[in-house]
């Protein structure tokens, strides 16, 4: 075997690692404060006294991921996620800053000192794209990001008298909407079953097989991405709760972003979206259907594959952008 050929197995073999696969993960649910610390392992850094509420919204946000509580080489144990291991350490002890999660509480915290401060609150979210959106009589903010079901997509709600304003936060350096898995999987079947009809990719099997049906895992070449109809871009961006009610914010917020004037606090941010206009181009929904040789795609037809609801800027010169017209 030449060198360039090892080489080239070897970066093949290190991309597909379950560290590889767990940290889109960690950046689509705003963890962009992590380390990787092995082939098989990632470190996700929260504020101390946020650990274990870190470890039970993961639970619920990662798809069958399992916690192990006496897992060696941590105190409070290691969750168990896609063939590897997350470890949810103390910000602060390795040069870090706070980590994702903690941006909806310093919201939550910031909104709720005031509220107690000066009473009911006029909240405004004022984006850089002139998008903004206003909540009176804001008495309480709440963390709200572990209730998903039936697709809510709001982290905090704004409680104002017996009115709820839903809030999606996104950091500002998120790429992904989602993991999309269970909500385009099957499509994504139907266009990889097309495309390699077609010979416009190659699918390749790694030697493996799911354990529930003995279906062989395989690798996509080129990897494919399709543009998210308005239909389902309503419901990735918004979900079922946020649409005409509240709406998206991206930012990774800090003491700078708040003015508080009288009962008035002013939230600068990033990105305001409201309605679908609102949405910039480098924002737009896309599914990428890219590899990770450990994603056992329960119910697809080709496990090693998977799905993200991904931000436009995302997809590569690399990938194969797909037109469902076509």
């Amino acid at each position: 075997m030449r060198f360039n050929e090892f080489r080239t197995e070897l970066y093949e073999f290190i991309f597909e690692a379950p560290a590889d696969d767990i940290i889109p993960d960690m950046q689509a649910l705003g963890l962009d404060d992590y380390r990787k610390d092995s082939g098989q392992k990632v470190s996700v850094y929260v504020p101390r006294e946020e650990r274990k509420q870190t470890i039970q919204t993961l639970l619920k946000r990662l798809p069958d991921a399992t916690y192990d509580p006496n897992a060696p080489g941590s105190s409070l144990g290691l969750i168990m996620y896609k063939g590897g291991k997350i470890q949810i350490r103390p910000a602060g002890g390795a040069g870090t800053q706070s980590a994702g999660l903690a941006n909806e509480q310093q919201l939550v915290d910031t909104i709720n000192r005031f509220a107690e401060e000066v009473g009911p609150l006029n909240v405004t979210f004022v984006g850089d794209n002139g998008k903004s959106i206003t909540a009176k009589g804001v008495t309480k903010a709440d963390n709200a990001g572990a209730d998903t079901a039936g697709r809510k997509k709001s982290d905090v709600n704004l409680i104002a008298q017996n009115k709820v304003i839903p809030i999606s936060l996104k950091k500002g350096n998120a790429e992904y909407w989602e993991s999309a898995d269970t909500l385009w999987g099957h499509k994504a079947d139907k266009i990889i079953e097309k495309l390699v009809a077609a010979q416009k990719i190659t699918l390749t099997k790694i030697g493996k097989n799911r354990k529930t049906d003995g279906a062989e895992f395989v690798k996509v070449k080129p990897e494919v991405a399709v543009q998210a109809s308005p239909k389902e871009t309503l419901s990735v961006v918004f979900g079922s709760d946020i649409l005409g009610q509240g709406g998206v914010v991206k930012q990774t917020f800090d003491d700078e972003h708040y003015k508080l004037e009288g009962n008035n606090l002013t939230v600068t941010a990033d990105l305001v979206i409201t309605s679908i206009d609102d949405i910039p181009e480098e924002n737009r929904v896309y599914w990428l259907i890219r590899n990770d040789s450990s994603r056992t795609r329960p119910r697809h037809k080709y496990p090693g594959l998977r799905v993200l609801a991904s931000y436009r800027k995302r997809i590569n010169k690399n990938v194969l952008v797909f037109n469902k017209k076509s």
